[in-house]
């Protein structure tokens, strides 16, 4: 009902028109208020009920935990496909970005019910959610990872946002999160991201330009990975479908 009103834009229309980088902020710091405000009251609905379950009247739904792996595959090497450097890539990968993710989750105090597809063609621009189906159990930064890690924005404005939503989340849950746990966090989701962004501007968008910019940022991001990086710019370069928009 309410996608049919006219007057309704998505967070990522009302970015994309935005003309001055302070309207983008604007529109991005309610999306990332309203985000902080429902996921951290059912952190405090976790915390009596359980974490897996979601309970609706006289049911109860199980939610899946966010697998960094499963997601890498899905969202990058399903699109760019096998070569001779993807072993080694994922390997890498696994070692340097999914085990520090899968390690800090083992806090339930950073897990929560994330959205787990909340990029923002999932928001509208007065910070309301859509599509909820895809709710997982996630670290805290991921569903902020998600809608952050987006071409043209800058890594200031990116860090800025991210603090204000955590900090708004552990206003609203009540919860108390240690700052240096949290970059770290933040670090390996946000690489996860810049690849799989990548992978959907390349392979699903076809834009090459905005496909080179989140290249970029996954260079400078890993830029203290030097093994990451060199993995996962020799499978991307040695890809069928790079090579093709190279071209």
């Amino acid at each position: 009902f309410v996608t049919k009103r006219e007057d309704l834009r998505t967070a990522e229309e009302a970015v994309n028109s935005s003309r001055t980088r302070e309207d983008t902020l604007q529109i991005l710091s309610k999306v990332v208020d309203n985000w902080a405000y429902i996921t951290g009251l059912a952190k405090k609905r976790m915390m009596h009920e359980g974490h897996r379950l979601i309970r609706y009247k006289d049911h109860s739904i199980e939610i899946e935990t966010h697998d960094p792996m499963t997601e890498l595959h899905k969202r990058l090497v399903s699109r760019l496909g096998q070569n001779s450097y993807l072993n080694r890539f994922i390997s890498v990968f696994e070692r340097r970005v999914a085990v520090p993710i899968a390690q800090v989750m083992q806090d339930s105090r950073y897990v929560v019910r994330a959205h787990g597809d909340a990029y923002l063609w999932n928001f509208l621009e007065d910070g309301k959610v859509l599509d909820r189906e895809g709710a997982m159990l996630a670290g805290v930064d991921k569903d902020l990872s998600s809608m952050l890690e987006m071409p043209g924005l800058y890594e200031e404005d990116i860090q800025s946002l991210f603090r204000e939503g955590t900090e708004r989340y552990q206003k609203y849950s009540g919860i108390v999160l240690n700052q240096a746990v949290l970059e770290r966090l933040s670090r390996s989701s946000r690489i996860l991201n810049a690849f799989c962004t990548f992978g959907s501007m390349l392979a699903v968008k076809k834009d090459r330009d905005k496909s080179l910019v989140m290249l970029n940022r996954a260079g400078r991001l890993t830029e203290d990975e030097p093994e990451l990086k060199e993995a996962f710019l020799d499978y991307v370069a040695h890809s069928k479908l790079y090579k093709l928009v190279e071209t």
